[in-house]
């Protein structure tokens, strides 16, 4: 009759995405009009961060609409996995440390690890900054900040260059000083931390930012 083709069936079509545990929650309902027994079939939604998985055990993506309205069918979304990498960019962890995660879930808690140490370097975090969930594929890479020498340059019966040559140097770096001794007077010696240097028979002497 012209009333069945005209009947309205409720949740004919149901959206299910996965749920971070694995399970399978419904996230959408839609209310269509079909013919008594007329071929229908599901049009498959795009979600962010899911994608349709027709192999989910309850899929139903076409049938033949029944004429008491209890057609339903139903399509499933699973959620994304992606792979979250740590690169220490010279830096260590601990011996082994995981640094690569692979399968993380669309919108799961991104995996963390300790901060990494580097030789004569300050860690300064995390490039891009460190999100609280996995929405895609992502490297972090971690930042350094080299430490910085304060050097006190000290002359007796002489001059240095220091002002110019400047008294701060980063580690791996060096400075290269300049002693010039007063009238009367010859280069004699030099000390570091108290501790005898080798002096150019030039008057300069060089230091090497290291620890």
């Amino acid at each position: 009759s012209s009333s069945a083709a005209s009947d309205v069936y409720k949740r004919q079509v149901e959206h299910y995405q996965q749920n971070l545990d694995g399970t399978y929650s419904l996230v959408e309902t839609e209310n269509l009009t079909g013919a008594t027994d007329s071929m229908v079939t599901a049009t498959v939604k795009a979600y962010e961060g899911f994608t349709h998985n027709p192999a989910v055990e309850g899929t139903l993506l076409s049938a033949t609409v029944a004429g008491n309205g209890s057609t339903v069918l139903s399509v499933y979304y699973d959620r994304n996995t992606y792979t979250v990498s740590y690169d220490l960019n010279g830096g260590t962890v601990g011996e082994d440390v995981q640094t690569q995660f692979e399968g993380i879930r669309h919108g799961d808690t991104t995996p963390t690890i300790d901060d990494p140490a580097r030789t004569g370097y300050i860690f300064a975090g995390w490039t891009p900054e460190v999100t609280d969930t996995v929405t895609g594929d992502v490297t972090y890479v971690a930042q350094w900040t080299p430490v910085t020498f304060d050097i006190d340059v000290q002359v007796v019966n002489g001059t240095s260059d220091a002002a110019t040559a400047g008294t701060t140097v980063n580690y791996g770096g060096d400075v290269t000083y300049t002693f010039t001794p007063n009238d009367g007077y010859v280069l004699d010696s030099a000390m570091v931390d108290g501790n005898p240097a080798a002096l150019s028979a030039d008057g300069t002497f060089t230091f090497n930012a290291c620890l």
